[in-house]
This record gives structure tokens, C-alpha cells and sequence, in this order.
């Protein structure tokens, strides 16, 4: 009864959201991506079996089989380095370049981000009764400085920006191993994550001739949110995923000032609002693929992001809100594709149980012009309990070993009333 009613005021949750998220039309604030999320395409909804169920789908926690501590990740994006490599001196520079090299530059929108310490914990599923609890909590922080260049009559003007976001938050996920009272098989997992969030950010707006000539702003806010998520685990191999990210609009109050090279300073406050978004994904893990065992170290994933409308395309396209990612993994190496939003993604690791070093290439809209961006992230991470989210590999198969030797023993042992009762793989691995 209390699992049907708690799935009964979810889905009432679900309703009040869409009609709410329709008449929204306010800021939102980038996510903190990882590179296993931006290698597979941002397709991760239905996956969220790690450290980035914080950011997308809290509920996806119960999958894991054992604990993580991420100690510490750090994380860099290099935004257009061709930039950065070939065209940073031709700003001082820009009036003795030819005209297809002026025009060429004024498209650029480089940037860098840097994202650390990036600490956070996640605990192995704790079983209340026949269900299962976990939960976990993690500190985010990550700061981005990017450039766009406006030309007047008489010469070029730089427009340099930097934000950073801070962000702690705290997952709680309650997984439902019995659907039976409502006529479903499969397990149905539900969670919140409940955040605290800072906000800095800072531009200059100067002359590329004369840099003390110049004018600045910064802005420093604070804000709550929450998130919901659902996983539906239909079968071992197959999930379905729903996160409401933002699900009241998490409001960040700024206070502000700017100045001038005049020496003039002024002060103000606004208040932004992040706004619902309503995600949906699917994953799929095949036991065999052309009748050849894969012990699990395939997944592929599709998301459909802000699909309830929130957030409508200017120009119409939907496929922007669709992402498609597949991952294999053969430990200790990782390779993963994708398509974020129609652009290529691939991404692939060294990756163990205590370290990982990951490399991700993907394409996504720029934030100041129509050209796609194009990104290298780099990731060096110390995680314990990494390899302990779904199962694969080695592990799986020991674990399908095991499983097949007790099947005969507990078959014997069984009563026919319990014959039908369904087991978790949670209990099962307890059993071990």
C-alpha cells in the first residue's frame, strides 16, 4: 500500500510539473558534465550509475552494488583550442590581418573551464525490508573564463567572461523491488537530490588596443533547489529513466556592482531563475550481442532533454533535444560514442577501481553564435568503488557463476508459496 501511494504521488508530481514548466521562459545554468556523460552524447538518464546521478537522475543510485568515494576529479574543457594554439596573437593584432582572417576571428567563441575538487559519496544499497535506501552527498565546484569579440567602426572590442559555480547537494533514492500491487514486473526506483548552489560571475568588456580602457561587472548569488528522478528497471537489461530537474524553478539571488575605468561604480540586486526541465532516457545493457556473450560491458543510451516544451527551439529543430551514446568497457579501458544534440561525441579511459584518466570530444551549441563549439575535456580522478556500479566483466560473470551453482540448492530448499517470490539482486548478492 505505501509502495502504490508513493508512486501515486509521483505521478500527481509529474502532472503539476509539465503545466508548470509550460509558462516557463527564464535562465538556466550549465550543468556540471563528466566525461563518461559527454562521451556517450549526454545520453545518461536511464544510466546515472555513478557520480553524475547528481546532475541526472538521483534515483539511479540504487543500481549500484557497492559503495563510491570520489576523493577528488579534476576536470578541464578546452572550448575551440585552436584558438588557444593559433589565433590568441592575432587580437593585439586584428586590423593588419586580412579580411577572411578578421571575419574568421570574430566567430570564435573560445573558452576553459576548470572543475575541482568535485568530491562526493554515494553508499551501497541499504535494505529496508525488501526494498532498498541509498543515498549520498558531494561537493561540485567548477569556474569557466570565455571570450567573444564585437567589431565596432573603428576598431575590435573583447568580451571577456567568467563564471563559476559551486554546488552541494545531497541524493536520497528508495528502490521498490515488488511492483506486483500494481500489475508491473521489474523493480521502479524513486529519488530526489537537494541542492544548495553559489554563483559567481564577472566580465570585462575592453579595447583589443587599448586594455586599460574598460569596463567591468560582478555578480554573486545563492540559491536552493531540488530534483526528482524515477528509474524503471523493466528487466535486468533494460531501464527506462525521468528526471524533473529544477522541479520549482530554483530561484539564485545576486547581488551585483559594475565599474568602469572612469572610476564610476554602481550597485544592484536581480534574482535568476533556473527552470523545470523534464528528461526522459532509456538504456539498454545486452546479455548478447550476435549470440556472443558481452558480460555486460555494453551499454547504449538515448535521451530526449526538456522534451515537456520548457524549452523551445528557436528555429523548430527537436533533434537538439535528443542525445544517443553507447559505452564499452573492457577493464581497465573504456571506450565510448555519441551524438550530443546531432554533433559527434566520443570519448575513452583508463579506468580501474581506485584511478581514471579519461579523455571526451563533442560538439554543442556555442553560447554567442550559431557555429557549433567544439570541446576536449580531460579528466584526472581518484575514485574508490568506481567499477562498483553496474556490474560487468569479470565481476558479472563470477556473479552469474555463483548464482547458477545455489540455483539447484535454493530450488530444493524452496516452499511452493514462496516459489513466486520475486528476489532482488541486491539479496542476492548478499547471499554471497
Amino acid at each position: 500500500m505505501f509502495c502504490k501511494r508513493l508512486l501515486q504521488l509521483f505521478v500527481s508530481a509529474m502532472f503539476v510539473f509539465v503545466s508548470v514548466s509550460l509558462s516557463y521562459a527564464v535562465d538556466r545554468y550549465d550543468l556540471i558534465k563528466g566525461y563518461r556523460v559527454n562521451g556517450m552524447g549526454g545520453a545518461f538518464t536511464a544510466v546515472a550509475d555513478d557520480e553524475n546521478a547528481f546532475f541526472y537522475n538521483p534515483a539511479g543510485i540504487t543500481q549500484r552494488d557497492g559503495y563510491l568515494l570520489q576523493i577528488i576529479s579534476i576536470d578541464a574543457q578546452i572550448q575551440d583550442m585552436n584558438f588557444f594554439t593559433k589565433r590568441f596573437k592575432d587580437i593585439s593584432n586584428f586590423d593588419n590581418l586580412p579580411l577572411d582572417e578578421q571575419l574568421d576571428l570574430l566567430k570564435q567563441s573560445p573558452s576553459i573551464s576548470l572543475s575541482l575538487p568535485n568530491l562526493s559519496f554515494l553508499t551501497a544499497p541499504i535494505a529496508v525490508g525488501n526494498n532498498y535506501l541509498s543515498f549520498g552527498a558531494g561537493i561540485f565546484a567548477s569556474g569557466e573564463a570565455s571570450f567573444k569579440f564585437d567589431l565596432s567602426a573603428t576598431r575590435m572590442y573583447v568580451d571577456f567572461n567568467i563564471s563559476g559555480t559551486g554546488f552541494f547537494a545531497v541524493p536520497v533514492a528508495y528502490q521498490i523491488t515488488d511492483l506486483s500491487a500494481i500489475d508491473l514486473p521489474g523493480k521502479l526506483s524513486i529519488g530526489a537530490n537537494f541542492k544548495y548552489i553559489e554563483r559567481i560571475k564577472a566580465s570585462a568588456y575592453f579595447d583589443s588596443d587599448e586594455w586599460d580602457n574598460m569596463s567591468s561587472k560582478y555578480f554573486y548569488g545563492t540559491g536552493f533547489g531540488a530534483d526528482l528522478g524515477l528509474l524503471y528497471t523493466f528487466t535486468k537489461e533494460l531501464n527506462f529513466g525521468l528526471q524533473v530537474k529544477d522541479v520549482w524553478g530554483t530561484k539564485i539571488k545576486y547581488d551585483s556592482s559594475s565599474a568602469s575605468s572612469t572610476g564610476t561604480t554602481d550597485y544592484s540586486n536581480y534574482e535568476e531563475t533556473i527552470k523545470p526541465m523534464l528528461n526522459f532516457g532509456v538504456s539498454y545493457v545486452p546479455e548478447r550481442i550476435f549470440n556472443i556473450e558481452t558480460n555486460n560491458r555494453l551499454t547504449l543510451a538515448a535521451d530526449i532533454r526538456d522534451f515537456a516544451g520548457s524549452d523551445n527551439e528557436p528555429d523548430g529543430e527537436f533533434y537538439k533535444k535528443l542525445h544517443v551514446g553507447a559505452e564499452y568497457r573492457f577493464s581497465p579501458f573504456a571506450l565510448r560514442l555519441g551524438l550530443n544534440s546531432g554533433n559527434i561525441a566520443f570519448g575513452l579511459g583508463i579506468e580501474t577501481n581506485g584511478f581514471q584518466l579519461a579523455y571526451a570530444y563533442f560538439g554543442q551549441d556555442s553560447q554567442y553564435s550559431s557555429e557549433t563549439a567544439w570541446v576536449n575535456q580531460f579528466t584526472l580522478a581518484f575514485k574508490v568503488g568506481h567499477q562498483t556500479g553496474r556490474l560487468f566483466g569479470k565481476d558479472i560473470a563470477a556473479k552469474k557463476a555463483l548464482e547458477a551453482a545455489n540455483k539447484p540448492a535454493e530450488e530444493v530448499n524452496q516452499k511452493p508459496a514462496e516459489a513466486t517470490a520475486p528476489t532482488s539482486e541486491h539479496s542476492q548478492e548478499e547471499k554471497k
